[in-house]
C-alpha cells in the first residue's frame, strides 16, 4: 500500500531482472486512507440523509402549507397555540394563493414578517386550481383574484408580487406548449449537433493542423491589422491638425495624435513580442498540431472512449438529483413558530440544519470532482495504455484496463486529487458569502475580489495538474502526491510547451465547440421556420442550441483529455529514451520534434529494413 510520502517509484527491472513495461503492471493498492475517508465521509452522507429525510417534511416544500401550517396533501399535527392547525388535508395537494389579506390580517402579517409577500398572501389548501382565474406551476395555484380583494391599497405590494407569479407561471406555461409542440424538431436539432460534433473530430482527424495554423496567421494578421490602424489613426490626426486653422481643432487633434501615438508603440511592442514568441514557439506549434493528430488516431483506435462522458453525464445527474432532494429535505426540518400577532405560522431554521447544510454542499463539491477525476484517470490510463503499446494490433482492451485499475488500485488516490478541489470550490464559496456580508465598503471588496480571483487560479491550477497527474498514476502506479510531483515537474521542464497547448490547443478546441453550437443554432433557426403554429420558436432553437453545446463539450473534453494524456505520454518517452539504444514508443509525426529526431528515425529505419525479431524492446530505469 502506497501513500503520500512513500518510496513509490517504479524500479529499471523486475523480480526476474526484466525490464519494466509500461504501463506499469505490477500495481498495488495506493492512498488507502484516503478511500477510507470517504468512505466514511459516504457513509456520514448517507445517515445524514436518513436523518434528514425522516425529521423533515418533503410536502412542506413540495406542496406548501397554509397561513396556520398546515401541510397540503397530508395529515397534519397539531402545532402548540394554533387552533386553526392540526387538520387533515390529504387529499388536498394543492396550495391556493391569492392576495391580497384583509386589511387587518394584513397588518398584523407585516408585523410578524415584515414584507414578505409569501407570508402576506392568503393561501389555503385544495384539491384543485380554478382554470378560469389560476395558473398552476407544480402544486402551487396562483389565483388571479379572491373575495378579499376589497381591502385598502395597502396590499399593493403583494399584489405586485402576484403578477409576477403569474407572469412565470405563464411564461412556463407557454415554454412547455412549445416544447410538447416541436418536440420532433428539438430532437432533430440534438442528432444534427451529434453528427456535426462527429464531422468535428473528423476534422480534427485529418485537418488539425490546417486549423492551428490558420488560428495562428490570424492572430498575427489581427494584431499587425491592429497596429497599423491605430499608426494609420495617429498619422491622420497629425495631418488634421496641420490642415487645421483653427487653434482649438489644432489642439484638439493634436492631443488624440499624441494619444494615438501611445497606443500605437504599445500595440508595436505587443506585436513584436507576440512575433517573437511564436517564432521561438514554432516548434511548439508543431507539437500541437502533432498531438491533435495522435488524438484523433487514438479516439479512432477506441472509440467507445466516447461513451465515458456519457457515462459521466448520467451518474452526475443522479448525484444531483439526489442532491436536490437531501436539500430539500434539509430546507424543511423547520420548526413551527405561530406569529404573535397574527397567529400565521411560519417554520424557523433549527440549530442542526447548518450542519447539515455545508455537509451536503461539500459532499456535492466532492462527490462531482470524484466522479469527474474517475473519467480523467480511465481516459488517461487507456490513452498511456494505446501510446506505450508498439504493436496497436494487440492493444486489447485499454478501456476495461483502466477501469479495473482505477477501480482496484486507485480510488483513494482520485479521492485525494477531488478533495484537494472540493476544499477550494469551498473556501470559493466562502469568499463569496463574506463578500455578500461584508456590504459595499470599496476596500473590503477589492480584498475580497483578489483573493477570489487567486483562490481561481488555484483551481484552475489545481485541475491540470491533477489530470496530469492521473496520467502518472495510469503510467508508473504512483500514488497521488508522487505523481503530482512528478506531473509538476514535466509541467515545469516544459512550461514552453504546455503555453502551446493550453493556449493554441485549447482555443482551437473552444472554436470547435463555438462553431458546432453556432451551425446548430442556425440551422434550427431554418428548420422552425417550416413550424409557424410554434409561437415561440426562438425558444426551441435556444434549447436546442444548450443541448448543442453539451453535446460538443461531451466529445470535445475527451479530445481534450486525450491530448493531455498524450503529452505526458510524450513528455515520460522522451525523458526515458534517447531513440537510439533505447527506441522510443512515439510515432514518426512526433519523432521529429524531439532533439535527436534524425538519429531516431534514421534508428528506426535500419531496424525496419533488417527486420527485427517481434520480442518489443523495453527501455531501462535507473532506480531513484
Amino acid at each position: 500500500m502506497g501513500c503520500c510520502g512513500a518510496a513509490t517509484r517504479v524500479e529499471s527491472l523486475g523480480k526476474d531482472g526484466a525490464p519494466v513495461e509500461l504501463p506499469c503492471k505490477d500495481r498495488s493498492v495506493r492512498d488507502l486512507p484516503c478511500l477510507v475517508i470517504f468512505i466514511v465521509f459516504l457513509v456520514g452522507g448517507i445517515l445524514g440523509m436518513c436523518v434528514v429525510l425522516s425529521e423533515g417534511t418533503l410536502k412542506r416544500i413540495i406542496n406548501g402549507y397554509d397561513n396556520y401550517g398546515n401541510v397540503c396533501g397530508m395529515k397534519n399535527k397539531p402545532i402548540d397555540k394554533v387552533s386553526e392547525s392540526g387538520r387533515d388535508y390529504s387529499n388536498k395537494g394543492i396550495l391556493q394563493i391569492s392576495t391580497p389579506l384583509g386589511a387587518l390580517d394584513l397588518t398584523r402579517a407585516t408585523a410578524d414578517f415584515g414584507p414578505n409577500p409569501f407570508h402576506l398572501s392568503n393561501r389555503t389548501c385544495s384539491d384543485k386550481c380554478p382554470s378560469d382565474r389560476g395558473e398552476r406551476i407544480i402544486n402551487y395555484c396562483f389565483l388571479s383574484g379572491s373575495a378579499s380583494s376589497e381591502s385598502s391599497g395597502n396590499s399593493s405590494d403583494t399584489s405586485v408580487s402576484s403578477t409576477d407569479f403569474m407572469g412565470a407561471s405563464s411564461l412556463f406555461e407557454g415554454i412547455s406548449r412549445d416544447l410538447q409542440a416541436a418536440w420532433p424538431e428539438l430532437v432533430g436539432i440534438c442528432a444534427i449537433a451529434l453528427a456535426l460534433s462527429v464531422v468535428l473530430l473528423v476534422i480534427l482527424r485529418f485537418l488539425a493542423w490546417l486549423i492551428v495554423y490558420l488560428v495562428v496567421v490570424i492572430v498575427i494578421l489581427g494584431a499587425l491589422a491592429a497596429t497599423g490602424f491605430l499608426w494609420y489613426q495617429h498619422i491622420d490626426y497629425k495631418n488634421e491638425a496641420e490642415k487645421s486653422s483653427s487653434v482649438t481643432i489644432k489642439n484638439i487633434r493634436n492631443s488624440q495624435a499624441q494619444a494615438f501615438l501611445i497606443y500605437a508603440i504599445i500595440a508595436s511592442i505587443l506585436t513584436l513580442l507576440l512575433l517573437i514568441v511564436l517564432f521561438i514557439m514554432r516548434k511548439r506549434i508543431k507539437l500541437v498540431t502533432a498531438l491533435f493528430k495522435e488524438a484523433g488516431k487514438a479516439i479512432q483506435a477506441m472509440p467507445f472512449l466516447l461513451l465515458q462522458p456519457l457515462i459521466t453525464f448520467l451518474v452526475l445527474t443522479i448525484t444531483l438529483c439526489v442532491w436536490v432532494v437531501v436539500a430539500l429535505g434539509i430546507e424543511s426540518m423547520g420548526t413551527p413558530v405561530p406569529g404573535k400577532d397574527s397567529g400565521f405560522v411560519s417554520f424557523h431554521a433549527t440549530s442542526t440544519m447548518g450542519f447539515f447544510r455545508w455537509y451536503n454542499l461539500f459532499a456535492l463539491f466532492w462527490i462531482s470532482q470524484f466522479i469527474l477525476s474517475c473519467q480523467d484517470m480511465v481516459v488517461g490510463g487507456a490513452i498511456s495504455k494505446w501510446f506505450f503499446t508498439r504493436d496497436k494490433s494487440k492493444l486489447g482492451s485499454p478501456i476495461l484496463l483502466a477501469i479495473k485499475n482505477t477501480l482496484f488500485y486507485h480510488l483513494g488516490s482520485v479521492a485525494l486529487g477531488s478533495f484537494i478541489i472540493a476544499v477550494v470550490k469551498m473556501i470559493r464559496f466562502i469568499l463569496k458569502r463574506l463578500q455578500k456580508r461584508m456590504g459595499q465598503n470599496p476596500a473590503i471588496k477589492a480584498v475580497c475580489c483578489c483573493c477570489q480571483c487567486c483562490i481561481w487560479l488555484l483551481e484552475k491550477f489545481l485541475k491540470v495538474l491533477n489530470r496530469n497527474a492521473y496520467v502518472e498514476i495510469a503510467i508508473h502506479g504512483y500514488c497521488f502526491c508522487k505523481a503530482a510531483q512528478q506531473a509538476f515537474g514535466i509541467m515545469a521542464r516544459n512550461a514552453l510547451r504546455v503555453a502551446a497547448i493550453n493556449s493554441i490547443g485549447d482555443f482551437v478546441l473552444f472554436l470547435g465547440k463555438a462553431a458546432v453550437t453556432v451551425s446548430t443554432v442556425f440551422i434550427g433557426l431554418e428548420i422552425m421556420k417550416g413550424r409557424p403554429d410554434v409561437p415561440g420558436k426562438y425558444v426551441v432553437v435556444a434549447i436546442g442550441g444548450v443541448f448543442a453545446y453539451i453535446i460538443s463539450y461531451t466529445f470535445i473534453s475527451i479530445y481534450e483529455m486525450a491530448i493531455d494524456a498524450l503529452f505526458i505520454c510524450f513528455c515520460e518517452d522522451c525523458e526515458l529514451n534517447d531513440g537510439v539504444s533505447k527506441p522510443y514508443y512515439m510515432s514518426k509525426g512526433l519523432m521529429e520534434l524531439v532533439q535527436n529526431s534524425k538519429k531516431a528515425l534514421a534508428e528506426l529505419k535500419n531496424k525496419q529494413e533488417k527486420k527485427p525479431p517481434s520480442a518489443q524492446p523495453m527501455f531501462v530505469r535507473t532506480a531513484q
